[in-house]
């Protein structure tokens, strides 16, 4: 859609923010282990938040300015799963233990955010008319497209341009707008 929509002379600039599949990461703490280490399992948590992602710690003043205290680790060393490894909570009897002895790691992928439109899931296409074309001939064009490129039962036009012709009805993505 995307590609046949930027070689039409009425549109420009026609993009998506989508992304299918974006690299994401679960961190499962194995209970069992934390206590077989002898770990308390708020240590566990409260060191994954600090590390890997931050944690507020006070405000001090410099030069009659606060200044806010954060503790993370810097960039380059959280930045990959593997990263927890050089990552160790106390346990109760005194003795580091690293993280990765306490944590499952699961990989996944899929878009960070899915948007929505009538229920259905949907991507948001952006763009607008080329100069010299109205906003009418650019709605025309990426109606022509669509049938083009998608299957039937995707077709779910939408939008302001829409809403004004076909009056704020729902739409049935199996049939299109209005229909």
């Amino acid at each position: 859609m995307l590609a046949a929509a930027q070689e039409r002379p009425e549109l420009q600039r026609v993009t998506t923010t989508f992304t299918p599949g974006v690299e994401q990461f679960t961190i499962w703490v194995d209970r069992d282990q934390v206590k077989s280490f002898d770990v308390n399992i708020n240590d566990v948590f409260g060191t994954l938040q600090a590390y890997m992602g931050g944690t507020y710690v006070n405000d001090f003043l410099f030069d009659k300015k606060q200044f806010r205290v954060y503790v993370q680790a810097d960039g380059p060393f959280r930045t990959r799963p593997e990263d927890i490894s050089s990552f160790f909570v106390r346990s109760r009897n005194g003795s580091l233990v690293n993280l990765q002895q306490l944590v499952d790691i699961e990989t996944f992928f899929e878009p960070p955010t899915i948007t929505n439109f009538n229920v259905y899931e949907a991507i948001k296409i952006q763009g607008g008319p080329a100069p010299g074309y109205s906003s009418g001939q650019a709605s025309l064009a990426m109606e022509e497209i669509a049938p083009q490129v998608l299957d039937q039962r995707h077709l779910c036009p939408g939008g302001l341009a829409d809403a004004d012709r076909h009056g704020n009805q729902e739409c049935d993505p199996v049939r299109g707008a209005g229909q």
